[in-house]
């Protein structure tokens, strides 16, 4: 039983170790994101000025950045 339970506190301790392990990586992709869905977003503006004639409404803009957001997921 001795053993059992031994085996029982090192599977979790793995597991830990595992989910701190993935915790780190989502981390890591998440801040990724953010920083490329910020630099969408300045590219939405720039896009906006310099093509006047698509700033006549919001639509553009959601538009723009929902394809580019399609295309990422």
């Amino acid at each position: 039983i001795k053993n059992l339970n031994q085996k029982e506190i090192i599977n979790i301790e793995n597991s830990n170790l595992s989910n701190n392990y993935l915790n780190l990586i989502i981390q890591s992709v998440q801040n990724y994101l953010h920083d490329f869905i910020e630099i969408v977003e300045h590219l939405t503006v720039w896009l906006e000025l310099e093509i006047p004639s698509y700033n006549d409404t919001n639509d553009f803009c959601i538009a723009t950045q929902n394809e580019i957001l399609d295309e990422i997921a």
